[in-house]
């Protein structure tokens, strides 16, 4: 993280404030040129680090983070359920648990439970 006279900033204001830095100075402008070793050699390859890579970058990584984290509150919500059967990916479409090919193999172990994800649909 960054800091700002002793302001920690968030990932959504570094990302806002990179924006303008690109606005400014433009998305092919260059950060830093950098040498890199290759994987299992003695080459290296020289790279032109632009904004408009750290931009990417720091784009996709927040979208990761914030696909994990919807994946983990539903995760969370699906805790409090109160059989496994509802939140298992071996769930019929019809939502009635006695229509699985597990049920009656299963039993209280649930050992053939498999957790069914976060889906968009669900988070609603």
């Amino acid at each position: 993280m960054m800091a700002v006279k002793n302001k920690i900033l968030t990932d959504k204001e570094i990302i806002k404030a990179f924006n303008i830095v690109v606005e400014s100075k433009g998305k092919d402008a260059v950060f830093a040129n950098v040498n890199i070793k290759k994987e299992a050699s003695c080459e290296y390859k020289h790279i032109a680090l632009t904004f408009g890579d750290i931009l990417d970058l720091l784009n996709r990584q927040n979208a990761e983070m914030e696909r994990l984290q919807a994946e983990r509150d539903m995760a969370v919500k699906d805790l409090h359920a109160n059989t496994k059967c509802h939140i298992c990916q071996h769930l019929p479409d019809d939502g009635n648990m006695t229509h699985c090919p597990h049920y009656a193999s299963c039993g209280l172990a649930y050992i053939h439970f498999k957790w069914r994800g976060a889906t968009k649909e669900r988070e609603s």
